[in-house]
């Protein structure tokens, strides 16, 4: 390297470690202002701020426990004049400081640039703010955390007041708003909003779920599926999505005598497709939940007739589908559509509204603008650098959220639950329990008592007229399948296990007892874990977090059936089918939750129902092949599953077999991941 490269290098050296030296100066004399530093500019907040500042009126005094009269009053979040200057005073500030560090550091050569530039000033801008925040405008809506009453006795029948848990709700919600600077992004990031046709009835189908789990003193249950976002992947697992979900609401549904209880089965980059995951919703959730949350981004989206489908089919089954991305896909863009859908109890959290949530750029620019400038960094763009529950503040870990990523998005839907748990409590309150169980009984489908569902809008297209979608057959929820045995852990069904399903070779019942097999149940992908963790703990002590099991939970796990040539046959005992159609789920090689298994036509599967071959369904070469789509249970995009059978005649207690006894080489491997029947 030229003498002339190294006298650079060692300039930036001593320009970035004369900002670190600097910066711990400025905190140690109190955040003292040197506008006449560049690098500086920002902690003014703006040009004339000290006198701006001085102008404002006083704000109102904080409201900190449901003894204040106006606790749980504002909806949703009123915030005075004064505070919503001072917020724009903040916002300059920010903006302002983002603004001169682009002009005066704001070359981005390197990542250590960055941070020794940028978040080095930019602590110091959130650390004054924070001050000035306390001293002028403390926070207006506080949470009593122990949830306590006012002195109203609970209604008969009920473990609490519904009128006080109703201050609980709204008081949060107006916390959000003012959490987020005002509550526009908040309705921006979920539709419908408050705004929207049919959030009236969207909210209303939340709050009777609800008021069925209380009456009844049940789990309210809100399962959550998706890939290795929902998994926590690059996370300590406890400070990940799910986690924080059981955190933020343990307290409300303690209060109201009834657990919160949050499934989480998401599944890492090896894990199953969407297709398959939906198509054995209830086998892997179980049949008691009330909302599920689908996470599909960056990988694995169904094709739109099968997204569609899969919503229908939950929804008719009593359960509120809440996606994240993409539900346009499916159920498209005109407003009657989605006004119909929204009514039915779909809702949809938006990248649009995201943006508007962790830093909106048109307001203060506060990631530099560089490829992956933001991974590993803290701050949602409100100078929030950590959770509201101590959680590290890292906004991505990488194309992953960190903790208060997670914050960001879970609060959107706080927000919207807030509402309607609030009208929930009016509910409870205009009715007695006694006639409240009889128009909600524990096993009530609720779709029954709300708006039905429009006609599906991908059967618009007359190539689809014999997509199960259009031919009605997802209108009925699950009574009547899919069935499934799934190999993914974690998994809530009842029987749904392949080793509920599994028959021993030497079972009598075994269409090939006496045969020796060797098929093992084997883990084909493993659990989610720290990864790429970013997190400035983590950074600074990595102990702080393998030495924790809850940093360590990471639930998902995929396990499947594996045998090679010379294995012989393995069976499972299939369900009562409707249908008699079967499908079996055997990874290709690099796709799905089973990288290890080869293709297709190199391990030329054998089945068999109740001891007799199976034939190839209509359109395969020979069993195992991929087909047309054919109108069963999930689609035939047919590299994760085959269709084994169609139509089948043995539909009550059938033996369905496998081998790959004629496989093209001894080393190649068959992982049975799913099975699906109808």
């Amino acid at each position: 390297m030229s003498r002339s490269g190294n006298l650079v290098i060692r300039g930036w050296l001593l320009v970035c470690s004369l900002c670190v030296v600097s910066s711990r100066q400025l905190l140690q004399d109190e955040m003292k202002v040197h506008s006449h530093d560049p690098l500086e500019y920002g902690f003014s907040l703006a040009q004339g701020y000290e006198s701006k500042l001085a102008a404002l009126a006083k704000g109102d005094e904080p409201i900190k426990d449901i003894k204040d009269p106006r606790y749980g009053v504002d909806e949703p979040g009123i915030l005075e004049d004064a505070r919503k200057d001072f917020i724009k005073l903040l916002q300059e500030g920010r903006k302002a400081h983002s603004q001169r560090m682009t002009e005066e550091a704001g070359c981005f050569c390197d990542g250590f640039s960055n941070v020794t530039v940028w978040d080095s000033t930019r602590n110091i801008l959130c650390k004054r703010q924070e001050m000035l925040a306390k001293k002028h405008f403390p926070q207006k809506y506080l949470m009593d955390p122990k949830m306590t009453v006012s002195g109203a006795p609970p209604k008969a029948g009920l473990r609490f007041a519904p009128s006080e848990m109703k201050k609980h709700f709204r008081q949060y919600r107006a916390m959000l708003a003012e959490y987020y600077e005002g509550k526009e992004g908040l309705e921006q990031a979920f539709k419908p909003g408050p705004s929207d046709p049919g959030y009236d009835e969207a909210v209303d189908a939340i709050a009777r779920r609800l008021v069925r789990k209380v009456i009844h003193n049940k789990p309210f249950v809100v399962a959550v599926a998706g890939v290795s976002i929902m998994a926590g992947m690059d996370n300590c697992f406890a400070k990940s999505y799910g986690p924080m979900m059981t955190r933020y609401l343990e307290p409300f549904f303690k209060a109201m005598g009834i657990s919160i209880d949050v499934r989480n089965s998401g599944q890492n980059g090896d894990g199953p497709s969407m297709e398959d995951t939906t198509a054995c919703i209830k086998a892997v959730m179980g049949d008691d939940v009330d909302i599920l949350q689908i996470t599909y981004v960056m990988i694995n989206i169904a094709p739109a007739a099968d997204y569609e489908a899969f919503i229908r089919r939950t929804i008719t089954d009593g359960t509120l589908v809440h996606a994240t991305h993409r539900v346009k896909d499916a159920i498209g863009n005109a407003p009657a559509d989605l006004e119909a859908y929204y009514k039915s109890g779909v809702t949809e959290f938006t990248s649009e509204g995201l943006s508007a949530l962790d830093s909106d750029p048109s307001i203060y620019p506060w990631w530099p603008k560089l490829g992956r400038a933001h991974w590993g960094r803290a701050g949602d763009g409100r100078c929030h650098m950590t959770t509201r529950d101590g959680s590290d503040g890292t906004i991505m870990q990488d194309w992953h959220p960190g903790p208060l990523g997670f914050q960001v998005y879970l609060d959107t839907f706080l927000y919207t639950y807030m509402d309607a748990f609030a009208r929930a409590m009016d509910m409870l309150d205009q009715k007695d329990v006694a006639a409240l169980k009889e128009e909600f009984p524990v096993d009530a489908n609720l779709y029954e008592k709300g708006p039905a569902l429009p006609s599906p809008v991908q059967c618009k297209q007359p190539a689809m007229a014999e997509h199960p979608l259009c031919k009605g057959e997802t209108d009925h929820g699950f009574k009547d399948g899919p069935f499934c045995a799934v190999g993914q852990k974690p998994s809530w069904g009842l029987g749904v296990n392949f080793t509920d399903w599994f028959v021993p070779a030497d079972d009598e019942h075994n269409p090939f007892k006496g045969r020796e097999s060797t098929w093992t149940l084997k883990q084909i992908k493993h659990k989610s874990g720290l990864g790429q963790c970013r997190d400035q703990l983590y950074q600074r002590d990595k102990t702080a977090y393998t030495s924790r099991k809850d940093c360590l939970g990471h639930l998902d796990e995929g396990f499947a059936y594996a045998g090679k040539k010379g294995a012989g046959w393995v069976t499972f005992k299939l369900p009562d089918m409707t249908k008699g159609d079967i499908q079996v789920c055997n990874y290709k090689k690099n796709e799905g939750f089973a990288k290890g298994a080869q293709d297709v036509a190199q391990l030329k599967p054998q089945f068999a129902l109740n001891g007799r071959t199976l034939e190839p369904p209509a359109g395969a070469a020979q069993p195992g092949d991929k087909v047309p789509f054919h109108p069963s249970v999930a689609s035939a995009k047919a590299s994760t599953c085959m269709q084994v059978a169609v139509g089948a005649p043995e539909k009550e207690g059938a033996y369905l077999s496998v081998s790959v006894d004629q496989a093209a080489a001894d080393n190649l491997e068959m992982h049975i991941a799913f099975i699906i029947v109808q």
